[in-house]
């Protein structure tokens, strides 16, 4: 049912057990068929899934190893990602306000809580946001997630050029938790306008673009003044002035959820 960067997603039916007839989904990786496979990613989104109960996260069931691959079973999240949505149905992307503050009202409950338990996602994005066909939405793929203490920043380049916040490209002044909250704003504009800003350049010039341009912005002038004003609160190239998750949930344009 999918492919990612590190293995194949199928999905099962438990035959056996107190699972019996559950419908799941299994992420299998083969160790041998990808040589840059970073081990420790695959440890971080395992402990994540495991350690971590919230209704907008993906949990995994459990995790084994199979000769030379790598199972994970999760919760099978049938209507697919945000991007293959919007990719299918939604290629302009979606109208209606209401359906955009629900799913970004759903990741910030569950950004909120990663952020609370000192972690950041680092990859949030369109991508990786999953919807199950019963309106229920889940934040996953904690393959680049990490650790923050209160006080601490990261310096590691990590997650998806387009999503990635100023500071996450100039590395040497670091980055927290703020970071994931750029992402988010862009995130909200790729569900409005159908991609993400800057989409179509080559990855250097992203960077570039995202560095030494201003903030992007909402440019349908359909959309309301609450929507552009929250993706105004992401996307301050100014990190500490970003509001938090948590201030974010409180925002005038979440209340618009359906």
């Amino acid at each position: 049912i999918g492919q990612g960067a590190c293995g194949l997603v199928w999905s099962a039916t438990v035959t056996d057990g107190v699972y019996e007839d559950r419908e799941v989904a299994l992420k299998i990786i083969n160790f041998d068929k990808f040589d840059n496979l970073n081990i420790d990613e695959i440890k971080k989104e395992i402990n994540i899934m495991s350690e971590y109960s919230h209704e907008n996260l993906i949990s995994s069931y459990v995790s084994f190893i199979d000769k030379s691959e790598m199972v994970i079973v999760m919760p099978l999240i049938d209507a697919g990602s945000c991007a293959d949505i919007i990719k299918e149905t939604f290629s302009k992307g979606i109208e209606d306000e209401s359906i955009i503050a629900a799913i970004i009202k759903s990741v910030l409950l569950g950004l909120d809580y990663l952020h609370k338990n000192n972690e950041m996602h680092r990859d949030i994005k369109a991508g990786n946001v999953f919807i199950k066909r019963d309106g229920s939405i889940y934040l996953g793929d904690f393959g680049v997630a990490a650790s923050l203490k209160t006080g601490e920043k990261r310096k590691t380049l990590a997650g998806s050029p387009c999503w990635m916040a100023p500071e996450v490209i100039e590395q040497f002044k670091g980055y927290d938790f703020s970071a994931d909250i750029w992402s988010l704003g862009i995130t909200a504009i790729e569900l409005a306008e159908g991609k993400a800003p800057y989409v179509e350049m080559s990855a250097m010039k992203i960077l570039l673009a995202i560095l030494n341009s201003d903030p992007p912005s909402i440019s349908d002038s359909h959309f309301s003044k609450e929507f552009k004003d929250f993706v105004d609160c992401c996307l301050q190239k100014d990190a500490s002035k970003r509001w938090s998750a948590e201030k974010l949930l409180k925002h005038k344009f979440i209340n618009k959820a359906c």
